[in-house]
């Protein structure tokens, strides 16, 4: 049974993806209790077996606003930055799992990340939303984002702080006066 500090840390993760609002209203508490689910599931688990059956699963069981089911983009958003929060950042479900784990994540690509490998990599033709990426999409974000990190000497999910800080002071100063 989870505590109360790693069920807050969910609904935390949950909130910063932004996702929420992309999907019909109670998906929240079906998504939390899937990454309940996961986590603890992380120690015995493939990691990339939980990320697939996340996706699959998010896909055939929310919906969004508008009706449709969500895109690989949309779940994998809300399962790298869910594990990078509760994982990376506060090294749960014990230290020791997310040790092992934290190299196995991956960067959170949303829209603005996903733009910006777009523009560097030449890749994603006709791609400008994430509810428009497909599994293959996701994984060729990916390999640029993995290849990009070594470059960097550093594990994806740190590389992904980096980018989405640049990225971000970047939009931040073009709003200044």
């Amino acid at each position: 049974m989870l505590d109360a500090k790693t069920k807050n840390i969910i609904d935390m993760a949950i909130s910063f993806t932004g996702m929420t609002r992309v999907f019909k209203p109670k998906s929240s508490e079906k998504i939390r209790q899937k990454l309940m689910e996961t986590l603890g599931l992380l120690d015995k688990e493939d990691y990339e077996k939980l990320h697939s059956e996340f996706c699959d699963w998010l896909i055939n069981n929310i919906t969004t606003a508008s009706g449709s089911p969500p895109s690989y983009g949309q779940a994998a958003k809300i399962f790298d930055i869910a594990m990078k929060v509760i994982v990376s950042y506060c090294h749960l479900p014990e230290f020791s799992v997310a040790s092992r784990i934290k190299p196995h994540l991956h960067c959170a690509v949303d829209t603005k990340i996903m733009l910006e490998l777009k523009r560097d990599y030449h890749f994603g033709k006709g791609l400008f939303t994430l509810s428009q990426v497909k599994k293959r999409h996701y994984d060729e974000f990916q390999n640029c984002l993995n290849s990009e990190a070594k470059k960097a000497n550093r594990s994806a999910v740190d590389y992904d702080d980096i980018l989405w800080r640049k990225l971000n002071r970047e939009r931040n100063q073009e709003e200044l006066p």
